[in-house]
């Protein structure tokens, strides 16, 4: 590893409703447990990603007008670490 190279890790996740069907348009929201926080938004295929994290413990938040949001929490990143998060948002 070169010498001030920081390792990271990166989280994708997929937004389905109860019938396994893709949910674009989601807004994706990751909080770090150091504060820092990014937005994202799912795609066609109802998927987002956050890349470039630094290892640490982290949050994400999935919301969608009429379903309940969903949380997953202390979700932990580790040097080169790839984590997919597959979530079933139910109907509000």
């Amino acid at each position: 590893m070169e010498t001030g190279a920081i390792e990271t890790g990166e989280i994708d996740v997929i937004v389905t409703d109860g019938t396994m069907r893709a949910l674009p348009g989601a807004t994706g929201e990751l909080v770090a447990q150091s504060g820092e926080n990014r937005l994202e938004v799912s795609n066609v295929q109802g998927t987002m990603a956050y890349r470039m994290l630094a290892p640490g413990h982290y949050s994400v938040t999935v919301r969608l007008t009429g379903f309940k949001p969903r949380t997953v929490d202390d979700v932990e990143i580790e040097m080169n670490d790839r984590k997919i998060l597959r979530l079933t948002l139910e109907p509000a």
